[in-house]
């Protein structure tokens, strides 16, 4: 057996455990679920990074410390703060689950090394740190997966940009012998504004985040606490904003947690902690010759 080759598709038994473990977690749609896949031609760029050794945490069968971008079809661009105690091997990148003829299945990757912008620039780790993710094996680009560029000094972009995570969604098909149950995971978008230097989740998307659910990153619910209370990570979410001539860049990445105070129709979100990280001159000074050092292997 060619092994080599099984790398293309891999199905991950973890995610199905995941899906069918973990309702909770689901937010209910009444489109199909090929149109919710729809929307996922627009982040393809959008990745999930997984550590195997923490076992599951939150989730069986997952433990996932951040969403990272693909900036080279063998290059992840995340936050570095939650990576702090993760070892490369330990790490794989997760992009295009998706479910099919009934299994759901993840296209992925493990990681060979990892460039951490505290030692490249020999200072103290922070929460604005990033790192940047050396696959074993490229990922094969196509309408599903691909890279995303990164914004230079020189660039021209719209300052209302997105954020993202990752959704569990569920929906019902109606047929002569009942209605069955299909899920799938949703790249879920929030805008953010940038004024003077700075980001901010728009009102709109703070009400959003009223209705959504995280269980990936973070618990679904905590149930300890005084008044029910749920959080959305964007931990190592890419912000992209877009170019003038339409092209999505990234201009930096978040760091932030939300979390969602009180009962349904009663409910306040706020971000709990984290930042949003523009990447500025480290694009020219460091990610680019990173890439272009790959590029010309």
């Amino acid at each position: 057996m060619n092994y080599l080759k099984l790398w293309k598709v891999k199905v991950l038994i973890s995610f199905l455990i995941l899906i069918e473990s973990c309702l909770c977690c689901q937010v209910l749609t009444d489109r199909s679920i090929k149109e919710v896949l729809e929307e996922n031609y627009k982040s393809p760029w959008l990745v999930l990074i997984v550590d195997v050794t923490l076992g599951p945490i939150k989730t069986p069968g997952l433990a996932a410390p951040a969403y990272g971008s693909l900036i080279h079809q063998r290059l992840v661009l995340t936050a570095g703060y939650p990576l702090a105690n993760s070892q490369p091997k330990n790490l794989e990148v997760w992009a295009d689950c998706r479910e099919e003829n009934g299994r759901r299945t993840c296209i992925t990757e493990k990681v060979l090394w990892i460039v951490d912008s505290s030692k490249t620039k020999k200072k103290e780790k922070t929460i604005e740190d990033w790192d940047v993710l050396m696959l074993d094996e490229p990922f094969v680009l196509s309408d599903r997966i691909n890279v995303i560029g990164l914004a230079n000094s020189d660039d021209n972009y719209d300052k209302t940009c997105q954020i993202y995570h990752w959704q569990i969604v569920a929906t019902f098909d109606h047929l002569p012998q009942g209605p069955i149950k299909r899920d799938a995971v949703l790249h879920f978008s929030y805008n953010v504004t940038l004024n003077n230097d700075e980001f901010k989740v728009t009102e709109e998307g703070i009400i959003q985040m009223n209705d959504d659910l995280d269980c990936l990153i973070e618990p679904c619910f905590d149930y300890t606490a005084n008044i029910p209370t749920k959080r959305i990570s964007f931990m190592g979410s890419p912000i992209v904003c877009q170019h003038e001539d339409g092209r999505p860049l990234q201009v930096g990445f978040a760091t932030i947690v939300t979390e969602v105070l009180g009962n349904e129709g009663d409910q306040q979100a706020r971000i709990q902690k984290g930042s949003f990280v523009r990447l500025l001159d480290d694009t020219e000074k460091y990610l680019n010759p990173i890439i272009d050092i790959q590029a010309n292997e």
